[in-house]
């Protein structure tokens, strides 16, 4: 399994935000082959959020490692986008201003209902319990895992994830 470089991560928040253009205004489409971790199947989610107050815009997530890491991506960042049943479609008008975050699921992690996560790198052989909470509380995400300078939560295995209560 190769690991995610800065360069693959930035590739895939550029990829995650290029697909959605595609779906809302037409614009040039994504390449289709990956290499490296890009083209390994994992699991993906994306989040939108609008950068004004934070607010949750959209999230869609993918669990199961059916496809290149970089098809997933593309795919829910488009989902999250159209098709996220909590809120209306995105405009072309309000892509400027929402931020993008990409959460990976190595092969052969679990997630469990109602977990929240965003921002995170969930490891092989994790399994994240219903009602957990990654990447939500900086203080808390670096008391039980590694956290990158950019805010990327890193779950890997043996470590307790957070479970909030009213989650669960």
């Amino acid at each position: 399994m190769s690991p995610l470089s800065l360069a693959d991560r930035n590739l895939l928040l550029a990829l995650a935000r290029r697909s959605i253009e595609v779906a809302l205004v037409g614009s040039l489409a994504p390449p289709e082959r990956f290499e490296g971790a890009l083209g390994e199947p994992r699991g993906a989610f994306v989040t939108l959020k609008r950068r004004e107050d934070d607010e949750l815009r959209g999230c869609i997530g993918r669990i199961e490692a059916r496809e290149p890491l970089g098809v997933t991506v593309a795919h829910v960042a488009v989902a999250a986008a159209t098709e996220d049943p909590r809120f209306p479609p995105l405009s072309p008008h309000e892509l400027p201003g929402v931020r993008i975050e990409v959460s990976i699921l190595m092969p052969g992690s679990t997630v469990y209902r109602s977990a929240r996560i965003r921002r995170a790198i969930i490891d092989r052989a994790v399994e994240v319990p219903a009602g957990a909470v990654i990447g939500y509380d900086p203080a808390e995400d670096r008391r039980r895992h590694t956290v990158s300078e950019g805010g990327v939560v890193v779950v890997t295995p043996g470590e307790e994830c957070y479970v909030d209560p009213k989650f669960k």
